[in-house]
């Protein structure tokens, strides 16, 4: 059984090592898209980023930022393949929810990749809507109540 922990870290190394060793489980990888020592200082100053451990090995990850109005942008969501499809995502999404209510963030958006269907699914799963498209992304909007 697994013994998942919520951790909220703003650790810059951290952040860099799970990118690293998780970027081809974005599609496309997200090495082909940002430098990420850069992505992920960006992540640890003005994201609020939240992991998922078991047996003390980071095994997902989320970054949000927020603003004044209400609103939040989710920039980040990962599960590291090994453990992928043991409802982990579904964790991870309910602590963003949390969050969100707790700092009376009432809407959060986000992009996700016209090719991946899985991630897309997934989000509209949470009850988020498309929004619009562009020729790469499908944009992503959830009320929070």
């Amino acid at each position: 059984m697994l013994r998942i922990r919520v951790a909220r870290s703003s650790d810059v190394s951290r952040i860099y090592s799970f990118l690293l060793l998780n970027s081809d489980s974005f599609i496309p990888p997200l090495a082909n898209r940002v430098k990420l020592s850069e992505y992920s200082n960006k992540l640890a100053t003005k994201a609020a980023n939240i992991f998922l451990t078991e047996s003390g090995i980071d095994v997902g990850h989320a970054a949000v930022y927020s603003n004044t109005q209400g609103k939040s942008f989710l920039s980040s969501f990962c599960i590291n393949h090994a453990y992928q499809g043991m409802n982990l995502g579904d964790i991870l999404m309910a602590e963003l929810f949390k969050d969100s209510l707790d700092q009376q963030i009432d809407q959060m958006e986000l992009k996700v990749g016209l090719q991946n269907i899985r991630a897309h699914s997934f989000y509209l799963k949470h009850g988020f809507v498309d929004i619009k498209n562009d020729e790469e992304n499908i944009f992503m909007l959830k009320n929070i109540y």
